[in-house]
């Protein structure tokens, strides 16, 4: 099948503020959310070789 995704999408639920805030950071870092959070779960449950997220130095959101 054209198109189809080599992993299966998963869902969970965060406010729209932080969501945005994260895709700018991510987006800063020359990264995408999704390989934030897939190296963030895959660190948390202890897969080998796996560093941990480096966080961005905080930097006050534009208002």
């Amino acid at each position: 099948m054209p198109n189809a995704p080599k992993t299966p999408i998963q869902r969970f639920r965060l406010d729209t503020e932080p969501w945005q805030r994260f895709g700018e950071l991510t987006e800063a870092a020359g990264t995408d959310r999704s390989s934030v959070l897939r190296q963030f779960v895959l660190w948390y449950i202890g897969t080998p070789k796996v560093a941990a997220v480096r966080r961005p130095k905080a930097e006050p959101a534009e208002s």
